[in-house]
């Protein structure tokens, strides 16, 4: 999902998704999105429009923690490669469908990161 988003392949990152996913998401800072409220996208079609509209970005994701319980995956990690060297971190949750696609994605950012 990240790299696909991350390259600008929007249709394959919509794909990690179940057709009647819910991505809930904090307001899109560093995109040119100005809209200062948590975005929340109901499935493929409303979360492909939401990647156009934020569209492909200078800032990465890295994975630092993942834990995996059945269905379920807790992760922790930075955004880097934002303005005046920053980093962001995240925490999501991502809930999988019986096919292994993305069935509900909620995140939290803070910025800048904590320390190491």
């Amino acid at each position: 999902y990240f790299h696909s988003l991350e390259t600008g392949d929007f249709e394959d990152a919509v794909d990690c998704f179940s057709a009647d996913t819910v991505y809930a998401h904090p307001p899109y800072r560093h995109t040119g999105i100005t809209n200062p409220d948590r975005v929340t996208f109901r499935g493929h079609e409303e979360l492909l429009a939401a990647f156009r509209r934020r569209g492909v970005q200078t800032f990465r994701h890295r994975i630092d923690v993942r834990l995996v319980g059945g269905s379920t995956c807790l992760f922790e990690g930075e955004v880097v490669g934002l303005p005046n060297d920053q980093r962001g971190t995240f925490m999501s949750s991502a809930r999988f469908d019986a096919d292994g696609r993305i069935k509900r994605y909620v995140s939290f950012y803070t910025e800048p990161s904590p320390p190491r």
